[in-house]
C-alpha cells in the first residue's frame, strides 16, 4: 500500500466501522420500541392464562429450548443454555428438550456423550414445583435417549416409566394433540424413544426422528397426530460462520412461514366453506417443531452453538446469530397474531432477553400489552364491517324515502316519523308530526 494514502485508508475503515455501529444501534432502538409497545406488561410466568382453554397446544407459538438441561458446562460444544430450567420457565419457555442416558439404573442428563451432572428426576422435580406455583401454564417435554445404558439392570423405557408413574397426575400421556384445558398445570410428553414389551406406548410418539436431515420431515403417529420437524443441526457443507448462519436461518424462516400460513378458503359453496374450515382445523392440530440450534465441527471450521445462536466475529466482520435474525423476522411482522409453532432456541436470552417475549406476543396480536392494561382492542376487520353496515343502513334509508316519501318527493330523513318541506322567508322548516 502507498504510505501516502494510508491515512485515507484508515479514515475509510473508521467511517465504515462507525456506520456499522450506527446501523446496529438503529436496529436495537427499533427492537426496544417493539418491546415497549407489545410486551412491556407481559408476565412471562403466566402468559398462558390469557389463552382460551379450547386452544390446541399445537395452535400456539411455543418458545422452547434445545438441549434444555445443557447449562453450566465449560465446554463450548456442550453448552447450549445459561439459564436453569426454572429460569427458562420464568422467562416464558414452555417446551423443553431433555436428553438422557441410563447409568447404574439412574437416568442422567446428557448432551451426546457428555454428562451434565444432574439427573432427570431432579429436572422433573424442578418442573413439578414450578407448575404448582403456576397452575395456568402447560408444558410440553420432549425426552430423548442420547446414549446407551451403562451398568444397569433395567432398560431405558422401564426407568423412564418408573419416574413418570411416580407422579401420574403431572403428566398427559395421550397420543393425540391436546387442548390447553387438558394440560394446564401438567406436562404433555413427546416421546423420542421406543417403548415396547410390557410398557404401553405413552405420549406423542416421535421415535422415528430423522438425524440431521437437510430439509424438514413429517411424522404421522398411529394416533393420527402430525408433526413437521426442522432439525438440521450440522451444515451440509463446511464453511465460514456467515454461510453457516445464513443456511440455518433460511431453514428456520421457511419453517416459520410454513407454520404461520393459513389454508386458502374458496367460499363458492357451503361445501367449500366446510372443507376450508376442516383444513384450517387440521393445520392448527399439526405440530411444527423448528430448531434454531446448530454447530459445526470439522477439520477446517469450528462453530460453537453460542456463535451460531448469538453471533460472533468472522475475521473483521461481526456476524449476527440466528437469535438476532429471528428478532428481525418478528419485527417485520409488526406484532401480527401468527402461529409459528414450537421455536427451540439456544441461549434464548442472548443477545436480547426480550426474544422469548416477542415470540409469546405473536399469540395475542399487535396490542397485547394494551389489552392487558384494560384497553379494548377493535380489529381492522371489525371497523370495516361496522362501516359497511352503517353505509348499507344509510342507502336503505334513502331508498325508503324515495319509494314511500311525500308526493312532491321532498327530501326527508328516514328516521323522522313524518315530515314536510316548506319555504318560509328562505328558511327550511321541518314539521314533525
Amino acid at each position: 500500500m502507498d504510505l501516502s494514502s494510508y491515512g485515507t485508508f484508515l479514515n475509510e475503515k473508521a467511517s465504515q466501522g462507525l456506520l456499522e455501529r450506527q446501523r446496529r444501534h438503529s436496529q436495537r432502538q427499533r427492537l426496544r420500541h417493539i418491546k415497549y409497545q407489545e410486551i412491556a406488561t407481559l408476565d412471562t410466568r403466566s402468559w398462558m392464562a390469557k389463552v382460551p382453554d379450547e386452544t390446541y397446544l399445537s395452535a400456539l407459538t411455543l418458545p422452547g429450548t434445545h438441549d434444555s438441561a445443557a447449562y453450566g458446562s465449560l465446554w463450548p460444544f456442550v453448552s447450549t443454555q445459561t439459564l436453569t430450567l426454572t429460569q427458562q420457565l420464568d422467562s416464558g419457555i414452555r417446551y423443553m428438550d431433555l436428553r438422557c442416558g441410563l447409568r447404574a439404573d439412574v437416568l442422567e442428563m446428557v448432551h451426546g456423550r457428555a454428562l451434565l451432572g444432574r439427573t432427570l428426576a431432579s429436572s422433573f422435580e424442578d418442573m413439578y414445583t414450578w407448575l404448582s406455583a403456576n397452575p395456568t401454564e402447560a408444558l410440553t417435554v420432549q425426552i430423548k435417549q442420547d446414549r446407551a445404558p451403562e451398568g444397569s439392570t433395567i432398560g431405558f423405557a422401564e426407568a423412564m416409566w418408573r419416574l413418570i408413574d411416580a407422579s401420574p397426575s403431572k403428566w398427559v400421556l395421550g397420543g393425540a394433540t391436546p387442548r390447553l384445558s387438558q394440560v394446564r398445570g401438567r406436562i404433555q410428553l413427546l416421546r423420542r424413544f421406543a417403548m415396547s414389551g410390557r410398557f404401553r406406548p405413552a405420549g406423542i410418539d416421535v421415535s422415528r426422528w430423522q438425524d440431521n436431515p437437510s430439509q424438514p420431515f413429517r411424522i404421522r403417529t398411529r394416533a393420527g397426530t402430525n408433526i413437521v420437524i426442522q432439525d438440521h443441526y450440522n451444515p451440509s457443507k463446511p464453511g465460514p460462520l456467515p454461510g453457516v448462519v445464513a443456511e440455518k436461518f433460511d431453514l428456520v424462516e421457511s419453517m416459520l412461514d410454513l407454520a404461520s400460513e393459513q389454508p386458502r378458503s374458496v367460499l363458492k359453496s357451503l361445501r367449500a366453506l366446510f372443507s376450508s374450515l376442516s383444513d384450517a382445523d387440521h393445520h392448527l392440530r399439526t405440530w411444527y417443531l423448528n430448531f434454531c440450534s446448530a454447530y459445526q465441527f470439522n477439520v477446517l471450521f469450528q462453530s460453537f452453538p453460542y456463535e451460531i445462536a448469538v453471533g460472533a466475529w468472522s475475521g473483521y466482520t461481526w456476524v449476527d446469530g440466528v437469535n438476532r435474525l429471528l428478532q428481525r423476522k418478528l419485527l417485520e411482522a409488526r406484532g401480527a397474531k401468527k402461529r409459528y409453532g414450537v421455536v427451540l432456541l439456544d441461549f434464548p436470552e442472548k443477545p436480547d432477553p426480550e426474544l422469548v417475549g416477542q415470540l409469546i406476543a405473536t399469540n395475542f396480536g399487535p396490542r397485547c400489552a394494551a389489552r392487558r392494561r384494560g384497553h379494548v382492542r377493535i380489529s381492522a376487520k371489525a371497523v370495516l364491517a361496522l362501516a359497511i353496515t352503517l353505509f348499507l343502513i344509510f342507502i336503505a334509508g334513502w331508498i325508503i324515502v324515495f319509494v314511500h316519501g311525500p308526493v312532491d318527493r321532498s327530501i326527508c330523513p328516514p328516521f323522522l316519523h313524518a315530515c314536510g318541506s316548506h319555504i318560509d322567508d328562505g328558511n327550511a322548516i321541518l314539521a314533525v308530526g
